[in-house]
């Protein structure tokens, strides 16, 4: 069963009440044997047992939540003792119902803050006891007050212990009839996998900013004290003006701005719903506040990097290690744009053009099947792919059918393939393959494309690459990976139907070439 909170705390940043924690105490008997937790919410969930904090960011992850949310397991036997146990589940916006993309909408997939659970405890005699989402539930008030990924977390140390200035009584859960269908998270989480120490390159006695060396994505770990009611502001930047303070123009709409309000002792914050792209960090503060240590805590999807590359020039070496960092702050539960400004999206020409060098960097297998099987869920019934994935937004020109992008469903699976030779994932892709094919040929006149919505070159330097050549390119090179697709799949007739459409596409390339070549040029031109 899912549950939520009751309708007159569901708005709980205006009430300044905090973020919702369903709380569930229950007993375990002594000949306890194992305990299995699965769990998801819509938005996403931060688990601790007994005072053991599951380390797992931004569970469940990213999807279509009007299709499908992912569906977590979690062993917890190590952490359960006969007698009485605890378990608090604290649930955020995230994707859900927090900023999302550059239009900065919130409520994108829904706005209530909801939680699916099921402990289920075995015994050694053969007995087995479930625990589930209901009514029963308790809900307590988070410390932490704001989240979001955009504009930050604001944490309140007051509420902490036995501080109960700001608390508000404990509320009993309430049922939900939310009934999108549940599938099992299959691929590594979002975890901190590295902590950078930073260097003072400023400090009076209210601002300390602070190098970490390079931009990664991810949060800052402070510990403070000061006065009680005291606030500490933090601000990221990848650069930094020429004044001496971060640069955040580029940030656009997004605040990238965490709050940290101290109870009178000492205290450390930990952001866990949030994550931003900086290099350098600003902290303002008040007058007799003292910073007592800041750490960096970099987040990525935890997969194992074991490429590497090197060579003579250490121009090229720098390139190659920026782009490494990229990738790195950029897969988190999807492969983004961006870590920083108020975009974050699963562009999926983005995700095609790198996917082979991700694959070369780092064990991507289980990380580009589930962002496939994301495409795969959001492609359109005649064969459009959607440019960006998970797909949220409305139907137009560039939101779908875009050359360059819907192929990012002939390319991922066939280099997915070339990497870890699984042809599973070319079986499971090769329909949508086929159909985006089939939408080139319904937009085509003599296998030479017609499309007009495009990107075209992005990234030319003067934008004046005609788009027509990129489509057409991109059709062919489609059609030639799917023939290989269905030949490593033995599909022999399909094979040499999409050679053939390859070669007509090369064909139909090179003859208008020759015909533009010998056309008079336009005058002014």
């Amino acid at each position: 069963m899912w549950i939520k909170c009751k309708s007159k705390s569901e708005n709980n940043v205006a009430e300044n009440i905090g973020l919702p924690v369903f709380v569930k105490s229950f007993a375990a008997r002594k000949n306890f044997k194992s305990c299995e937790l699965r769990v998801t919410a819509t938005g996403i969930f931060n688990v601790n047992i007994d005072g053991y904090e599951i380390p797992d960011r931004f569970m469940p992850g990213w999807s279509n939540y009007k299709k499908h949310v992912d569906l977590c397991s979690y062993d917890l036997t190590q952490y359960i003792t006969s007698g009485e146990n605890e378990l608090k589940i604290t649930v955020a916006n995230g994707w859900y119902s927090g900023k999302l993309g550059y239009g900065n909408k919130t409520d994108v997939f829904g706005n209530e803050k909801r939680l699916f659970a099921e402990l289920t405890l075995t015994y050694a005699d053969g007995g087995a006891e479930k625990i589930v989402t209901d009514e029963g539930w308790q809900i307590e008030r988070s410390d932490v007050i704001f989240a979001d990924f955009f504009d930050g977390e604001t944490i309140d140390a007051r509420r902490r212990g036995n501080a109960q200035n700001n608390q508000k009584p404990a509320e009993n859960a309430e049922k939900s009839d939310f009934t999108v269908p549940l599938r099992p998270y299959d691929r590594e989480p979002a975890r901190v996998i590295a902590r950078i120490e930073p260097q003072i390159i400023y400090a009076d006695e209210k601002i300390v900013r602070y190098d970490f060396g390079y931009n990664f994505a991810g949060v800052i770990r402070l510990t403070a004290k000061g006065k009680t009611g005291e606030k500490i502001i933090a601000k990221y930047g990848e650069t930094l003006c020429e004044d001496g303070s971060v640069y955040t123009a580029n940030l656009r709409r997004a605040k990238c701005t965490d709050e940290f309000i101290l109870s009178g002792g000492e205290d450390t914050f930990e952001p866990k719903f949030t994550y931003h792209g900086f290099r350098y960090a600003e902290l303002q503060k008040p007058a007799g506040a003292e910073i007592i240590a800041v750490q960096g805590l970099a987040i990525s999807q935890d997969i194992d990097y074991y490429g590497s590359f090197e060579c003579s020039n250490e121009v090229m070496n720098g390139v190659y290690e920026m782009a490494l960092r990229g990738q790195k702050s950029n897969f988190i539960s999807i492969p983004t744009d961006c870590p920083q400004r108020d975009e974050r999206l699963g562009w999926t020409g983005d995700a095609e053009v790198f996917c082979n060098s991700a694959m070369f960097n780092a064990n991507c297998d289980l990380f580009f099947k589930n962002y496939l099987s994301l495409v795969r869920e959001d492609a359109l019934p005649d064969g459009k792919i959607p440019s960006i994935v998970p797909f949220y937004m409305g139907l137009s020109d560039n939101t779908a059918g875009v050359p360059g992008g819907g192929d990012c469903i002939t390319g991922m699976p066939y280099f997915h393939y070339l990497h870890y030779r699984g042809a599973s994932v070319l079986a499971d892709n090769l329909p949508a393959a086929e159909k985006w094919i089939g939408y080139y040929l319904s937009k085509s006149e003599n296998y030479l494309t017609k499309i007009t919505n495009n990107f075209g070159d992005w990234l030319s330097v003067n934008g004046d690459t005609d788009p027509n050549v990129v489509n057409q390119c991109f059709f062919g090179y489609s059609a030639l990976l799917t023939a290989k697709i269905c030949t490593i799949l033995k599909q022999s007739e399909k094979s040499e139907k999409y050679f053939e459409i390859y070669e007509n596409c090369k064909r139909a390339f090179r003859a208008t070439r020759k015909r533009l070549m010998r056309s008079p040029m336009p005058r002014g031109i």
